[in-house]
């Protein structure tokens, strides 16, 4: 059987981690034919132009809005079609605004310190508590979080500051922290697995 294919919209050069993470479970990458691609992943980046939400520019920057477009484009066509969805840090904002909900523009302690990660625990939920239990220790290289939640939309992951980590709904899934360079304190391959064999089931 071949493996199912699975389109990354981000930046190439800088996707590695993510292409090494899907491919290990069994997917087929490709950063060019989405329409022929069983499943989407939206890969972290620069912060989203508020004006998709409705705010001002307040403290958000690299901002890209032709790539904001282009993946929100992205993710109507995969959800629309049922297709599997996984979204991870930037790729949860982008879920988050697509279905009307709103980003803070800035939040302190969620940060890189010196180009590193931070971490923390959170409370997980759903098919989240089911891989890891209760809790777990994730990473964090963002300053912008969820405001208002999308439409629809359930919390899967939470951190004791109140900031979401986690969203799902149907056949989507999307993190706030990296689960791609998760590896001592917190298994993130668990993740893509988890997202594979309830999307495909073989391997």
């Amino acid at each position: 059987m071949s493996k199912p294919k699975i389109f990354l919209s981000g930046e190439r050069e800088k996707s590695s981690r993510y292409v090494k993470a899907l491919s290990s479970v069994g997917f087929d990458i490709t950063f060019d034919d989405y329409n022929a691609s069983d499943a989407l992943c939206l890969c972290g980046g620069g912060d989203i132009s508020p004006c998709l939400y409705g705010a001002v520019n307040i403290s958000s920057h690299d901002l890209d809005l032709e790539r904001d477009v282009k993946e929100s484009y992205y993710l109507r066509k995969f959800f629309d079609k049922n297709k599997p969805i996984i979204a991870v840090c930037r790729g949860l904002q982008v879920v988050n605004v697509y279905f009307g909900g709103s980003l803070c523009q800035n939040v302190c302690g969620h940060s890189q310190i010196g180009g590193e990660d931070v971490y923390h625990r959170v409370k997980l939920y759903g098919y989240l508590a089911e891989i890891y239990g209760e809790t777990a220790l994730v990473n964090s290289a963002h300053h912008q979080v969820v405001s208002a939640v999308g439409e629809g939309l359930s919390i899967t992951a939470m951190g004791d500051d109140g900031v979401i980590e986690g969203l799902s709904i149907k056949n989507l899934v999307a993190f706030q922290f990296h689960p791609e360079r998760l590896f001592d304190k917190t298994d993130g391959s668990k993740i893509f697995s988890r997202f594979y064999s309830d999307n495909f089931g073989y391997g």
